[in-house]
């Protein structure tokens, strides 16, 4: 397959023209007038407060089993009813060794 010269130009045109386009598309954009200043109302402001605060509790390796130690079992409701309960965190993620074969 022989290209010539004339596709070879075609192409090479395109290109710059596509090059030409996105500037003009960029110079002519919105945010390119109108850069945006930052403020100090950008950023999150540290305080002594607990209002930017959020809790969340990681209960690991809970081994949990019908079979071995149903006691486990009790133990965990009562752990969940009065420290989750008392702490109210938003995210309880529980990791690690979940049940025990």
């Amino acid at each position: 397959m022989r290209i010539s010269k004339l596709t070879v130009g075609i192409l090479v045109s395109m290109i710059f023209f596509s090059i030409f386009l996105a500037n003009v598309v960029n110079l002519l954009s919105i945010d390119a007038l109108r850069p945006h200043k930052h403020t100090k109302d950008d950023y999150l402001q540290i305080t002594d407060t607990a209002d930017n605060l959020i809790w969340f509790l990681q209960i690991s390796d809970l081994h949990i089993s019908i079979f071995r130690d149903p006691l486990r079992i009790t133990e965990f409701k009562e752990f969940c009813h009065y420290t989750v309960d008392a702490i109210q965190p938003k995210v309880v993620l529980a990791s690690g060794g979940l049940n025990r074969r």
